[in-house]
């Protein structure tokens, strides 16, 4: 037996944190807190809102740290930026 998705992820750029949780405020949508997660560009920003009907839903910037297929992996974040 299948089993459904626990989440789908929805690409928006430019991302801005602060426009995107002002317009979720306006319709009364909760955004959680903001994360930077793997994609499957890299990593990036990402928060994550609950739908109206349960549905949760990925918003994900584009990538601060983007995949590098000549080498076949997503470099880690260091210090400096």
């Amino acid at each position: 037996m299948g089993h459904n998705a626990d989440h789908f992820c929805i690409r928006i750029e430019p991302f801005d944190e602060q426009e995107l949780r002002q317009h979720f405020a306006h319709h009364d949508v909760e955004a959680r807190p903001l994360l930077r997660n793997w994609g499957g560009d890299g990593r990036g920003p990402s928060m994550y809102i609950t739908g109206p009907v349960g549905n949760t839903v990925e918003v994900k910037g584009p990538p601060d740290y983007p995949y590098d297929p000549d080498v076949d992996f997503m470099p880690e974040p260091t210090a400096d930026g």
